[in-house]
């Protein structure tokens, strides 16, 4: 059922690697998504890392897996791409394209609405501003838009996070622009421009940035400290780390739950959570002495059986291997003619209780033949 929600819905790919995740999300739906290719493969082929064993091999990039599972990869020759782009965005409900795609000199989105098709653009900053053609990576849409700067400790210089959180989460709005344009054009016949930008994307969701914009009151990095609760901070275990928050609502059961713990933290007057905020480093460092006497698995054991949040501070093996992702079924093993049989992400979205199962990434060009006929030519292999 999951896979089956967007069935016959066809998109025109032609993102580059900071949007392609756009295009996966609509597939494990169901729709049918036309990754548009030249002949030496998208830049996502040629990005790292391989599968091991595979170092350089462009039909081994895990990254281009992760992007692109479940698409189908039409190759065409740029003597050629703007009639065959818009020969397949004719015969299309919609077409998605990035910042970073090479096809940005070749699709003028006020034609392809003239042909009745909606266009979503995807870019670091919009089409207007002075920032607008700027050069942007992820990591810079992010400091520009306010994520990197509160995080970290505050006497450190801001702490990055993960390069494709922007990207990755602009994509997802993408995909929801995507199939607004599809049901606005079969509802109604508008052939809508969608614009989304990155650094937008990210601001609003943020409420740290809302905070900052209703109250005026600049916002003081604080590692894994959080703002106003105490302790709500990473622990060191016996053997990693945990997260342990415990609100005003949770300290009474957290003291019968740290045991032992010191005599003094019984007095009414740690109750409220500006108390213990406050005085927060004299807190923590009676809390961690405590934890890191003690496992992981008997800490989140012990406070979750209070009542307490605690979690691991997982490594990416460690969430991979983690009961609950086990139990969700969040991974499956997808065939590939040439690298035989691998994990892949699962859809995170369970459909009826169903999620979409993973798919084999295109093969360069695979798809070529049944879609464009007249193109075979362009096929490489």
């Amino acid at each position: 059922m999951a896979d089956g929600l967007l069935a016959g819905v066809r998109i025109v790919d032609l993102t580059g690697p900071d949007a392609q995740l756009c295009g996966r999300i609509l597939a494990e739906l169901g729709a049918d998504v036309i990754l548009v290719e030249p002949p030496e493969g998208v830049a996502s082929r040629r990005t790292g890392p391989f599968r091991d064993g595979h170092e350089g091999d462009p039909e081994a990039s895990i990254r281009f897996a992760a992007l692109n599972s479940g698409k189908r990869s039409v190759v065409v020759d740029r003597a050629t791409a703007q009639r065959d782009i818009q020969r397949l965005a004719r015969e299309s409900d919609a077409l998605v394209i990035s910042h970073e795609s090479l096809w940005r000199d070749v699709v003028d989105a006020a034609d392809l609405r003239a042909l009745g098709t909606p266009v979503v653009d995807m870019t670091p900053f919009g089409s207007g501003g002075p920032y607008a053609g700027f050069k942007a990576p992820d990591i810079v849409t992010t400091a520009l838009g306010g994520l990197l700067y509160f995080s970290g400790d505050v006497d450190k210089p801001p702490c990055a996070p993960p390069e494709s959180l922007g990207q990755y989460f602009a994509g997802a709005w993408a995909a929801l622009a995507v199939v607004s344009a599809v049901w606005a054009k079969r509802s109604s016949g508008i052939a809508a421009r969608y614009e989304i930008s990155t650094q937008e994307a990210l601001a609003t969701q943020e409420h740290l940035i809302r905070a900052a914009a209703m109250d005026g009151v600049p916002i003081k990095r604080n590692g894994s400290q959080h703002k106003t609760v105490a302790p709500a901070r990473v622990f060191r275990s016996l053997d990693g780390y945990v997260y342990v928050y415990v609100s005003q609502n949770h300290w009474k059961v957290f003291l019968e739950a740290w045991q032992p713990h010191p005599a003094e933290f019984d007095d009414a007057a740690w109750v409220p959570n500006a108390v213990r905020r406050k005085r927060s480093e004299q807190l923590n460092r009676a809390v961690e002495a405590w934890t890191m006497e003690r496992s992981t698995a008997d800490l989140v054991d012990r406070l979750q059986t209070a009542g307490v949040p605690c979690l691991p501070v997982n490594r990416p093996s460690d969430f991979l291997d983690d009961v609950q992702v086990r139990a969700r079924g969040l991974t499956g093993t997808v065939p590939h003619s040439r690298l035989g049989s691998f994990a892949q992400m699962r859809s995170p979205a369970l459909v009826d209780g169903t999620r979409a199962e993973p798919s084999a990434p295109p093969m360069l060009g695979e798809h070529t033949a049944d879609v464009l006929p007249d193109a075979r030519d362009a096929v490489p292999w």
